[in-house]
């Protein structure tokens, strides 16, 4: 991708962390607000509608909180946006807004490709635009042919594959051509641009670039297996040209989360998709730095970096950080309590307005609901019932990622009284209790998720945690040993942190490699294993593992305090000070402050400066010691 690679060479780039592993509406809704979902409201990617008794897609009508066009519209600046998730119906903002219904695929057969009303902003755009959208129909061989050179073999009577191949080449084609043709002709300020194209075909063609099954005699993997590669050939081609039009404008390419091909459940050599909250962000411009990096980003970081590069005050209640290191010189920190108090005209639509339909069929049904004809049915109630359930659990997810641990109780509390028999979410709510120091509760949910099947696994690693923090270490090694046996998936990691604690290294190597197996590129596996090599004192492997995690999260002050110390016992002093100097900037810790104190008693540091990290390390021992009453374990 020559046109990314220039991008982050001019610029600042990173990793981006969601902590949204959730239906893409709801990630790509928090890059544009900068808010977490229970701020901005979409919790999921569908809404039950009571209307019609079912689900449909969620759209911006969900949405309580303004999107960073809405700010720019209410300072006075046009923006350009096109095919956002969950935007339909397209907010009335000054400049132009096409929702992501506008480019829904056509409907099969001769019927015709209605515009969903309300996809316009305003609506005298669809004469414009009637002609950029590009029915996958109007694809020919030759344009296929880069995605799918083989595609002379196959039987599409059989395999619809290349189907999907065409809906989402077709898609990706529209949104660039309207977007572009809106570059040229409206006056913007900001422009937001969604590609969903590797998104759509992940799901169906990632594992043909994985090692084949046993077995598999690799027609499908030589017939598809460079769909995904020529997806992101064609992603790097629209960057170039949106840059090369961008007449100077900052640029910022993102995405609130990534995929990748693992060994899946079956066989180890098969690959299976993942979404995982591990997404990306670049940069580039006149008041970025070139070549930078950006350290633990997360996707509420971007507005208000934005806001920033925008010359537009930050809300203090905004969660997110300004990405300060991207910028070439210091920016200003301008800031306002909050923008949703702010009186004035953002370009919003009603909330209360009612969804914009193609199917005037649904508007009969609505029109009988009024009228009191017919009686609701169960099964509509049903269907609202589980998907109130669903967004509960979302937002409880959400306040368990940010140790919301009260705000999460009662929901995860609600879900489980519903779904009894789900071991997984049993096993959330001890934790939950775990947390709070609620054992006897904990261990009560922990007993029932013994007692169904998937979840046991995850039961006795909890109540090895339990013991643990009791100081029953015979027991704690009882239940991880059993924890172990299951084989369940998702449990290296922690098998591996308890076997450390109880200082049995064979078992607890036996847990990193396991997490490893699941995830080779998992930073917290690596940095466990760093620990590991540590503790056996084979320091330059230590160092080798930690500089592993820390290249996969930089923002890892754990990793960054066992290279220090990896490195002050191999006599690389300096190189140690750094890295426990880092890892106290990203987030002080006893071990840091300790070991940085020895390391500049060796000469890289005065008396006074050992002195004063000594006393830090105590004052954090007392804090913890006072607000815990738990054992250091």
């Amino acid at each position: 991708m020559p046109a990314l690679g220039r991008l982050v060479a001019a610029g600042a780039s990173g990793g981006l962390i969601s902590g949204v592993l959730a239906d893409p509406a709801v990630a790509w809704t928090t890059l544009a607000t900068g808010q977490r979902p229970d701020r901005h409201g979409v919790l999921d990617g569908m809404v039950f509608d009571p209307g019609v008794g079912e689900l449909r897609p969620v759209d911006g009508r969900a949405r309580r909180t303004h999107a960073l066009w809405n700010l720019a519209s209410h300072e006075g600046r046009p923006s350009v946006v096109v095919g956002w998730a969950a935007s339909h119906p397209a907010d009335p903002i000054r400049g132009a807004f096409v929702s992501d219904r506008y480019f829904d695929a056509p409907p099969p057969g001769d019927a015709p490709w209605a515009v969903a009303e309300g996809a316009l902003h305003p609506q005298t755009l669809e004469e414009r635009l009637a002609e950029l959208r590009l029915h996958p129909g109007e694809l020919e061989g030759a344009e296929l042919a880069p995605f799918v050179p083989a595609l002379a073999e196959i039987d599409q009577r059989q395999d619809r594959r290349l189907n999907l191949v065409a809906t989402a080449l077709a898609e990706t084609v529209s949104r660039h051509a309207v977007a572009t043709r809106l570059l040229a002709e409206v006056p913007w300020s900001f422009t937001a641009i969604r590609y969903p194209l590797l998104d759509r075909l992940a799901g169906d063609f990632l594992r043909f670039r994985g090692p084949l099954a046993p077995g598999d005699d690799g027609r499908e993997a030589r017939i598809y297996g460079g769909v995904i590669d020529a997806a992101l050939r064609l992603l790097d081609n629209l960057v170039a040209y949106l840059v090369h039009h961008a007449d100077g404008a900052h640029v910022v390419v993102c995405s609130p989360f990534g995929v990748r091909s693992v060994p899946g459940r079956g066989d180890p050599a098969f690959p299976a998709l993942l979404r995982h909250e591990h997404g990306f962000v670049a940069l580039a411009g006149e008041r970025v730095t070139a070549d930078g990096l950006v350290h633990g980003a997360a996707t509420v970081d971007v507005v208000p970096t934005l806001l920033t590069l925008m010359g537009l005050p930050r809300g203090t209640d905004l969660p997110g950080r300004v990405l300060r290191e991207a910028f070439a010189a210091p920016p200003l920190d301008v800031a306002i309590p909050s923008w949703e108090t702010l009186a004035g005209d953002f370009g919003r639509l009603d909330p209360d307005a009612p969804a914009s339909n193609a199917d005037p069929a649904e508007d009969l049904v609505r029109q009988l609901l009024d009228l009191g004809l017919p009686d609701r049915d169960p099964h509509a109630e049903r269907v609202e019932f589980n998907q109130r359930l669903r967004e509960d659990h979302a937002l409880a997810i959400t306040h368990l990622r940010a140790a919301e641990w009260e705000r999460a109780l009662p929901l995860l509390e609600r879900v489980v009284a519903a779904r009894p028999i789900d071991g997984a979410l049993l096993v959330q709510l001890a934790w939950c209790h775990f947390t709070r120091g609620e054992h006897a509760r904990c261990r009560e949910l922990a007993d029932c998720a013994l007692r169904l099947e998937g979840s046991i696994g995850h039961a006795r690693l909890l109540q090895a945690v339990i013991a643990l923090r009791e100081s029953r270490r015979d027991e704690a090694a009882a239940e991880l040993a059993q924890a172990e046996a299951t084989g369940e998936r998702g449990l290296g990691e922690k098998l591996a942190q308890g076997w450390l604690l109880l200082g049995r290294l064979s078992e607890a190597e036996r847990g990193v490699e396991r997490a490893l197996a699941e995830n080779p590129d998992s930073a917290a596996a690596l940095q466990l294993q760093a620990t590991l090599r540590l503790a056996r004192g084979e320091h330059q492997a230590a160092a080798e593992a930690a500089l592993g995690a820390t290249g996969r999260c930089f923002h890892f002050p754990e990793a960054h305090a066992v290279l220090g110390v990896a490195l002050a016992r191999l006599g690389r002093f300096p190189e140690a000070a750094a890295a426990l100097a880092r890892s106290i900037t990203q987030r002080p810790s006893a071990l840091a402050h300790r070991a940085l104190a020895q390391v500049l008693t060796q000469g890289y540091g005065t008396p006074g400066e050992a002195r004063q990290h000594l006393e830090a390390a105590e004052a954090l021992e007392r804090a913890h010691a006072s607000t815990s009453g738990r054992t250091k374990a």
